[in-house]
This record gives C-alpha cells, sequence and structure tokens, in this order.
C-alpha cells in the first residue's frame, strides 16, 4: 500500500506484487531430443519392414499385402526384437523431454500475465478465466500424451503372439487357433494409443 498526500487531498494507489516467473535453465540438448525420438521411431518401422519381407514372416499372406499394419511388422522374427527396444525407448525419450517441455509452456504462461499486470493493476475478469482454460488445456495434454506413450510402449513390449498365421487361417482348418492375452493386451493398447492420441 502507497499512500501520497498533499495540503488538500489524500489518495491511495495499489501497488501489484509481480507473478513470480520460474526461473529459465536453458538445456540445448533438449531441444534436439523431438527429432531424436522422430529418428528412432522411423528407424524401427523401417528395419522392422525390412527384416519383416526379407526373412519371408508374411509368406502366409501370399504377397497380398504389400504394406502390412505395423502390428505385423513385429510380431515375429527380427522385428519382434525391434519392436519391443524401438517403441519404448521412444517413450522413454519422450519422458526425458516432457516435463521440460511443459514447465516452459508454464513459464510462458507466467510471463503473458507479467505483461498483463505490468499494463493494468487490475486485470480484467477475462484474464483469470484465459488463465483457467489454458490450465486445464495444459493438465490435458499432460494427461494424453503421457497415457498414450505408455501405451506406445505396451504395445512394442507385448507383441501380437507368434503364431498369427494360424489365427488367420483358423477357419480353413480343422482344430481352431485362440487368440491369446497377449495379443488383446497389444490390440487394446493400440487402440487406446490412437483415441488418444487424436484427442491430444
Amino acid at each position: 500500500m502507497r499512500i501520497t498526500s498533499d495540503a488538500s487531498s489524500v489518495s491511495s494507489s495499489v501497488v501489484v506484487a509481480p507473478t513470480a516467473i520460474p526461473p529459465y535453465h536453458p538445456h540445448p540438448a533438449l531441444a534436439l531430443l523431438p527429432l531424436g525420438i522422430f529418428g528412432v521411431a522411423l528407424v524401427t518401422i523401417v528395419t522392422a519392414y525390412h527384416a519383416t519381407f526379407r526373412h519371408g514372416i508374411l509368406d502366409f499372406q501370399h504377397g497380398k499385402v504389400v504394406t502390412p499394419p505395423i502390428s505385423m511388422l513385429m510380431f515375429a522374427g527380427p522385428g519382434r526384437r525391434m519392436g519391443q527396444i524401438g517403441f519404448p525407448t521412444v517413450s522413454l525419450l519422450f519422458g526425458c523431454c516432457a516435463p521440460r517441455f511443459f514447465k516452459d509452456i508454464e513459464r510462458s504462461l507466467h510471463l503473458v500475465n507479467r505483461q498483463q499486470e505490468e499494463h493494468t493493476a487490475t486485470p480484467p475478469p477475462k484474464s483469470v478465466l484465459v488463465d483457467q482454460e489454458f490450465r486445464t488445456t495444459l493438465w490435458l495434454l499432460k494427461m494424453t500424451s503421457g497415457i498414450a506413450f505408455l501405451c506406445l510402449a505396451i504395445v512394442g513390449l507385448i507383441p501380437l503372439q507368434s503364431n498369427l498365421p494360424d489365427v488367420f487361417y483358423a477357419s480353413s482348418r480343422a482344430q481352431q487357433t485362440l487368440i491369446t492375452w497377449d495379443s488383446v493386451v497389444h490390440q487394446v493398447s493400440a487402440g487406446f494409443f490412437f483415441i488418444i492420441s487424436m484427442i491430444h
């Protein structure tokens, strides 16, 4: 509170304390992590594609499938191990850079609020609503991205069952081959990954 006075009048004005802005610590290496994440994912898919066709893993399709789903590139052979290593690595790299990324977004919000406070001592009610809406959106981004990359790691760690060709042609054989728990977990995780990614 600051009070100024003269011989005829006394006036008061409120001095608003500035919003504390979190310190900024630059991490140049983290700026390259998103490119690294993309690179690991791309190399995983391309090498799995090459290895799967090279070893004839999809020969049971008789050449009908030229570009199979990613899960079918990683259910058997060398592609299986590539998926179990590549996709969890992608999720781990995301976990390394996500906290810094979201912290920088929060810092940007503080900077916007600081600019508003510098122009007016009483921020308009709309700025409060924008602030709440921004924080809600930021929370949604954190949750959806975290769950999506967790599902991606599960997709890689738990591939489709290795006897997938038997499942495809079970109807033409006397003995039926059932879908096992690993295929169920894999497909459910893949479904959640795509749905939550679209929400994100």
